[in-house]
């Protein structure tokens, strides 16, 4: 995760809010994000 710029946490937190409005798409794209972050350590 040091490898990744600030910006990205503000464009995970944004995909997030987005996950909330649109559950359908939006659980997709939460577990994607899990798999990245846990692929990262």
């Amino acid at each position: 995760m040091a490898e990744l710029p600030l910006r990205t946490d503000i464009r995970v937190s944004v995909r997030v809010l987005y996950a909330q409005e649109h559950s359908r798409a939006g659980q997709h794209i939460f577990v994607y994000f899990i798999a990245i972050e846990n692929r990262g350590g």
